[in-house]
């Protein structure tokens, strides 16, 4: 069991996050039309941002905060990039496409601190090495890495667990300090189905679940024995990571502010 902050996470939902954290088709942002033209040119597919949302249903409940699809362009294309894609790519317009990726504050894109940090408290195989180094570009003269779904596998199991627990932590302290956080944690089993991509109100018993935004999951419990009531929000990383383990938190009553 790990804990981050007022967080508690269980060995099972760690082990599943891991198993699912990236994903084997990538969406990489792009804002430049020259990219866009060049990727046409060697016959890859770039969708639109809601042509990507449309064929991917499941993308912004359980991946969009870790790729950070609310901080991209409205206006963005996306191209759903493999490894295999990317190898028939010419090696500059894939630098170009990652530069493109640290620009637009794409998640999953390290600076040369993360790198240190790997360096010295791991010791990686050299096929994993290798790996990374394939991914390390430089942009304004500052180094960065692009964690992708292979590297990812490649990774010991201590390492991606550290990682994993390391990008929650950071997500945390960038997206803290707003809002009514919920103190006391209980965890339930709910159905996908009563799970919607819009803004919305309906009842499941004696909880309500309110989706106020795709950046918070908001719910209130009424409790008719004790007549009382609780409210909060989850903020991404968090409620995707919840989605993926296949259980929801639920707060009881307790509150503080964050």
């Amino acid at each position: 069991m790990k804990k981050i902050r007022d967080w508690v996470i269980t060995d099972a939902q760690l082990t599943k996050w891991i198993s699912s954290f990236l994903l084997e088709q990538e969406p990489f942002f792009l804002e430049d039309p020259r990219l866009v033209t060049l990727l046409h040119e060697h016959s890859m597919m770039v969708y639109s941002r809601k042509e990507y949302i449309d064929s991917h249903p499941n993308f912004v409940l359980k991946s969009a905060s870790v790729y950070n699809l609310w901080e991209q362009p409205r206006e963005c294309w996306i191209w759903a990039s493999s490894s295999k894609l990317r190898s028939q790519l010419p090696q500059d317009l894939l630098e170009r496409i990652y530069q493109e990726q640290q620009r637009l504050n794409r998640g999953q894109v390290f600076d040369a601190e993360w790198i240190g940090w790997l360096e010295r408290h791991f010791s990686l195989p050299e096929a994993c090495k290798r790996l990374l180094d394939t991914h390390v570009f430089q942009t304004a003269g500052m180094r960065y890495l692009i964690l992708t779904y292979e590297i990812w596998q490649t990774l010991p199991i201590d390492v991606r667990e550290q990682t994993l627990l390391r990008w929650l932590a950071s997500s945390w302290n960038k997206n803290r300090g707003h809002g009514i956080w919920m103190r006391f944690l209980i965890v339930i089993k709910l159905p996908f189905r009563f799970f919607v991509l819009m803004q919305a109100t309906f009842p499941i018993r004696a909880v309500r679940i309110v989706l106020l935004l795709p950046w918070r999951f908001a719910w209130r419990i009424t409790c008719k024995q004790r007549k009382s009531s609780a409210f909060g929000y989850i903020k991404p990383p968090f409620f995707g990571c919840w989605i993926r383990s296949g259980t929801y938190p639920v707060c009881r009553c307790g509150m503080k502010r964050g």
